[in-house]
């Protein structure tokens, strides 16, 4: 579950989020020696086809940097490089496509996230987010990621609203029993801090977790179904 939640994180920094044939994709060039790590055989985050990778680089971050600023000045590519919290982000352009590139200190290391979105797939309007789940009055859908990797489809909505820790709990318990689910753990903090659900149905499975940044309940829901 807290891949996940870092996942979805990375994408709403990026804003960027099925894939196409592998060769429409433009080729995010990675240094000598590096095995990236693929997210997910295909995503689309918030209505935008996209691929993620990761990768670890032991030279560590301003050695990273140095690569890709040299890769993209070779290439004739305007980019762009900025700081957000512990993140050092490098994006550019690539025709229809847009690169983002997020590393970070792990103290042994460079970590590196890479996400390609292909704003070309995209029509006139993208498609409404959160739709076929119900929500609290005044909820606000952040991202809805949809994934394929290794044959299990999944889907991961991240919510805000201003409602509480425990009406949140109680509505999608409410929702999700009253469609059949099946309840496997139910459990929600003693001072009401966080709660989470976590549910099954005919091959399906979801987990459920509420939590609270200042006035603000936060609902991350993923559903697999494999």
């Amino acid at each position: 579950m807290m891949k996940k939640v870092k996942e979805c994180i990375f994408l709403v920094m990026c804003f960027v989020g099925f894939a196409q044939a592998a060769d429409e994709w433009p080729a995010v060039p990675v240094p000598d020696g590096v095995q990236p790590q693929w997210v997910a055989d295909a995503m689309v985050f918030n209505g935008v086809p996209m691929q993620i990778f990761t990768f670890d680089y032991l030279p560590g971050v301003k050695a990273l940097l140095e690569f890709y600023e040299e890769e993209w000045r070779n290439e004739g590519t305007n980019f762009k490089h900025h700081e957000s919290d512990q993140w050092e982000i490098l994006s550019a352009p690539h025709g229809e496509h847009y690169v983002t590139i997020q590393i970070t200190d792990t103290g042994n290391s460079a970590y590196a996230q890479v996400g390609v979105s292909n704003w070309g797939a995209v029509g006139d309007t993208l498609p409404e987010l959160g739709k076929g789940l119900p929500r609290l009055p005044a909820s606000r859908v952040i991202s809805d990621i949809n994934a394929v990797d290794g044959g299990a489809h999944s889907r991961t909505l991240m919510i805000e609203n201003g409602h509480s820790i425990s009406s949140n709990f109680r509505y999608y318990l409410s929702h999700f029993s009253q469609q059949n689910w099946n309840i496997i753990q139910k459990n929600i903090g003693p001072r009401q801090t966080g709660a989470l659900l976590s549910l099954n149905k005919e091959g399906r499975e979801l987990e459920l977790v509420v939590s609270r940044k200042g006035s603000k309940s936060h609902i991350v829901i993923v559903e697999v179904v494999r």
